[in-house]
């Protein structure tokens, strides 16, 4: 009886083992710093023998069903819990994800111009390992006010450095952007010692009225100095509070926006001479971090295998969203080492996307009916674990909430889903401004358990525009005031 060639989607756990094994011992399959890593024809050689080494009297395998096989283990890898069974056995494959990551995004895109900001260091709260991970946690952040309107990122550019060594590091950050599995862990190091160098607003102005989505300004004076060193429970001031008061938040000057988070932004402001030496000790332990849009390249970074939530995004979530700009928003956070330190996903509009459909309960069907469907909808957010509390989320969401307001169509309101257990996060869009407007029942789905949401709510205050009056609609609406004075002044006179 002659052998029978069968699909590879019947392999036996065992012989997935075998094949997971087999790909190891050949790194000219996987590894894309082999030498040998461009060459097809050895690489289906490879999967030959890997046919060849599972195949036995009853069945027998090609090397494209391994070729095929294979594809579909790293997909489920890059994309999976730690509990899937081969995790563990394909652990090989993590730096080289990362790597090969970094390798295509170096080449495909240049970050010559990008805007720079610094991340305040603030203490970091500790949160439950069961219900937090490693990007897609939000952690209890004290110092964000509600009152106070945070800027996008956009707005924010580096400090003139204040040493040779820290000008020479901006100076050539694109020099370290090619990183190893080694420098990878530097970021992974960073601790709540660590402060930030002063930022500034590019263009800062005195005439830009205060909004929904803007900060109001200040008449304090710029560059007074404070201790970044002191702790987070001792301050008087809110982080936020105490940076717009010290000239590093301000509103936005609409008619200086430059095109674009990859713009590159040339500072207006040097440190005056009353900044004291701490400043300076600042400026030498910071940390920058830079923003831009996402690509398809980026999603190799959100790693969101990683992820212990219970409704995980794969990688196909991420690749669709930047298929469709035009209904997607999409905002990276990028670290020294072009590590991704957070994102965020959002839905323009909701009744108007074909991308994002959620299930509707009772309370969400309210929720929109009341505001005619016109909401935005925050569908991911995520914040590395080791950066939770450093203002890193609510940057993200300000800048998605700015995108919301100068758009043509500006929604009424927007709102979101979060776990019902996790108490630090429902916190964390309360001090934002979102407001608990219900409850999901058995939105959450993990091992056939359902879990509940809340739905988060957040309504924008309609602006008062100020609208420009022609000459003539002005003269004709005071002839008219004047002929109706008049003609009140007339009729007084004759009752009189």
């Amino acid at each position: 009886m002659a052998p029978t060639t069968i699909p590879s989607c019947c392999l036996t756990p065992q012989q997935k083992e075998v094949l997971i094994n087999a790909v190891k011992n050949r790194p000219f399959i996987w590894d894309c710093s082999s030498q040998y890593y461009t060459e097809v024809g050895m690489r289906r050689s490879g999967f030959s023998q890997i046919a060849d080494l599972l195949s036995d009297d009853n069945t027998q395998y090609t090397g494209a069903e391994m070729q095929v096989e294979w594809k579909k283990l790293k997909d489920v890898f890059n994309r999976t819990l730690k509990s899937w069974r081969y995790w563990e056995s394909m652990q090989f494959m993590v730096d080289n994800e990362k790597l090969h990551s970094h390798k295509m995004r170096k080449k495909n895109r240049s970050r010559t111009e990008e805007t720079n900001i610094q991340v305040a260091q603030k203490a970091v709260h500790e949160i439950d390992n069961t219900s937090t991970n490693e990007y897609c946690s939000l952690g209890n952040n004290q110092d964000v006010m509600v009152d106070q309107k945070l800027m996008n990122l956009e707005w924010l550019a580096s400090q003139i450095p204040l040493s040779n060594s820290s000008q020479e590091d901006i100076e050539h950050k694109d020099d370290t952007f090619s990183v190893t599995s080694n420098q990878l862990e530097v970021i992974k190091q960073t601790t709540s010692a660590e402060v930030f160098k002063r930022s500034q607003l590019v263009h800062r102005s005195s005439t830009d009225s205060c909004t929904d989505f803007t900060c109001a300004n200040t008449t304090e004076p710029a560059h007074t100095s404070i201790n970044a060193n002191l702790p987070a429970t001792k301050r008087k001031r809110s982080f936020f509070e105490q940076q717009r008061a010290d000239g590093y938040l301000s509103t936005r000057c609409r008619s200086n926006k430059p095109s674009g988070p990859q713009k590159t932004l040339q500072n207006s402001h040097k440190m005056t001479d009353n900044t004291t030496a701490s400043s300076h000790n600042c400026a030498e332990n910071s940390s920058p971090v830079s923003t831009q849009k996402m690509d398809q390249f980026d999603v190799f970074a959100c790693e969101p295998q990683q992820v212990y939530l219970p409704k995980p995004y794969p990688r196909e979530y991420y690749v669709e969203a930047l298929q469709k700009p035009d209904q997607i928003f999409n905002m990276a956070c990028f670290g020294p080492d072009c590590s991704l330190l957070g994102y965020v996903v959002g839905v323009y509009s909701y009744p108007t996307s074909d991308w994002y459909q959620p299930n509707e309960s009772n309370d969400e069907i309210a929720l929109l009916k009341e505001h005619s469907k016109e909401l935005a909808y925050v569908s991911s957010l995520a914040v590395k674990e080791e950066k939770i509390g450093h203002g890193v989320g609510a940057f993200l969401v300000a800048q998605f909430i700015g995108q919301l307001r100068d758009s043509k169509t500006p929604p009424k309101a927007i709102y979101l889903h979060a776990l019902m257990k996790h108490d630090l996060i429902i916190e964390f869009y309360r001090r934002l401004g979102f407001k608990i407007a219900g409850t999901a029942v058995g939105y959450y789905t993990f091992k056939g358990k359902p879990y509940d949401a809340r739905i988060l709510v957040r309504v924008f205050k309609k602006s008062s525009k100020s609208r420009l009056v022609t000459i003539e609609e002005a003269v004709t609406s005071n002839v008219a005031k004047v002929s109706a004075t008049v003609e009140q002044k007339s009729e007084d006179q004759k009752n009189g």
